[in-house]
């Protein structure tokens, strides 16, 4: 088995080291990766729905070149603390805290929440481990276990996770994991791991009781209330079950939560989503220990029961086709790693579509090398093109303060379910893609890990 994949696993699976410890302990770590690249975007079609520039570097429709210091394109920054204390008889107590810098600006990712990417205690029993807190969903384990890369801003196994935000992190959550020889497994709940009361691209200082906010955005897993959806909203749960041998591994991932709340919001609602179902497979095949290795990932997810929401006093609202809004999205990844010395050399290329809806797809390559200058310190190149291929376009009538109107949408899962709210960032740190349109950055960056 890699570091890297030690590493995640380590991680990952923290609870399963059952052996005694004999006294207290606190660690600071984490990892700063910073970047200059150059991006660039073309025109593509303009066919997104309203406010989908929200999120993007460049809006729908237009093109251009941009360079930029920029941050997380390898590995995502983290700025951690950890402390455990050995209970005696095999328990043993702890904590989790990690937040997010922007290398590139001094800020917080994650909307600026300090410990944004986890923050948990556990307890550690002879027969497992329980965890409450923010923490990654199960499902995540699945991707950070079969990527060749590390699930970054230029990782292209991020593709079937980023189809729904609440499959990376979670408010809210309790979950238990076990170990037993080279099995690894994990159960989650979470009452709402964040899901708000309006679904948009809103963010930060755009976030109101009007406009709602995106999956997984700060102060969207505030529980909701016995009346409100049947205080169903935001109800999560994930499972992750995983094998690891000497020089293969394969884990599958599920993952599912609950909206019943109204998604895209313009000066009224257009639908509402019901729940969210996702699935992923991985598998890694390493041709020797710490060699080359071949990786693979498979994901589908599914939005169901999309209603449309005819609004008191205007226009009914109306969608293509039966009348309802049930993407279902399905993300096929490989790629593979190669040690050659201090040199790691790393290839990706994977499909993401929509099996129904518009049926447009995102393709994608990514090429990118490490050299090792020392073993905390990495200086990383990678260039990575992302196509979009719209599909059809979907004549959508919705309501905006100046009536009902046509809102054409079109495209694959990366630009509609960025434009909706539904997923994290948007290709490439942000630069994004327009429906038909194409994406693509080239950088050289420099991380340290301590």
């Amino acid at each position: 088995m890699n570091i890297r994949t030690r590493a995640v696993l380590a991680a990952a699976l923290s609870a399963c080291a059952f052996g005694a410890r004999s006294q207290t302990t606190l660690t600071l770590y984490g990892n700063i990766d910073t970047a200059i690249d150059t991006t660039h975007k073309s025109t593509g079609s303009a066919g997104m729905p309203n406010g989908a520039s929200a999120a993007l570097i460049f809006p729908p429709g237009s093109a251009g070149t941009k360079a930029r210091v920029t941050q997380s394109l390898s590995r995502t920054n983290t700025l951690g603390f950890k402390g455990r204390e050995d209970l005696g008889g095999g328990y043993a107590a702890g904590f989790v805290l990690e937040s997010q810098p922007g290398s590139d600006d001094g800020s917080l990712s994650q909307d600026g929440r300090f410990f944004g990417k986890q923050a948990m205690v556990y307890l550690t029993t002879p027969g497992g481990e329980v965890r409450l807190g923010r923490q990654y969903a199960p499902i995540f384990f699945s991707f950070a276990a079969g990527t060749p890369d590390g699930l970054a801003g230029t990782d292209l196994f991020t593709a079937g996770l980023v189809t729904n935000t609440l499959q990376i992190r979670q408010d809210n959550q309790v979950s238990y994991w076990m170990r037993a020889g080279g099995f690894a497994a994990a159960v989650s709940y979470s009452p709402n791991a964040g899901v708000s009361r309006i679904v948009s691209p809103a963010r930060g200082s755009a976030v109101t009781a009007s406009t709602g906010s995106m999956l997984g955005a700060a102060n969207a897993g505030a529980e909701a209330s016995g009346t409100e959806s049947g205080g169903k909203r935001g109800r999560s749960g994930g499972l992750f079950l995983a094998y690891t041998a000497p020089t293969f591994s394969l884990s599958a991932g599920l993952h599912y939560n609950e909206f019943d709340v109204p998604v895209l919001s313009q000066g009224g609602s257009i639908f509402e989503l019901d729940r969210y179902w996702g699935f992923a497979l991985s598998g890694r095949y390493m041709l020797s220990v710490d060699g080359p290795s071949l990786h693979a990932v498979y994901h589908q997810g599914r939005y169901f029961d999309g209603k449309v929401l005819n609004l008191p006093g205007q226009p009914p609202l109306s969608l293509p086709g039966a009348g309802g809004f049930d993407p279902k999205i399905q993300t096929l990844v490989v790629g593979a790693r190669l040690p050659v010395g201090n040199f790691v050399w790393i290839g990706e290329a994977g499909e993401s579509r929509f099996a129904n809806f518009t049926r447009g797809k995102n393709l994608g390559v990514s090429l990118g090398v490490d050299y090792q200058l020392s073993r905390r310190t990495v200086l990383y190149s990678r260039l990575a093109v992302a196509q979009d291929r719209q599909g059809s376009v979907l004549p959508i009538v919705g309501v905006t303060p100046a009536g009902a109107r046509p809102i054409n949408v079109s495209g694959g899962p990366d630009a509609i379910l960025a434009a909706l709210g539904l997923r994290e960032t948007p290709a490439f740190n942000g630069v994004g893609i327009s429906p038909d349109g194409r994406s693509s950055i080239l950088a050289l960056g420099l991380r340290h890990s301590f």
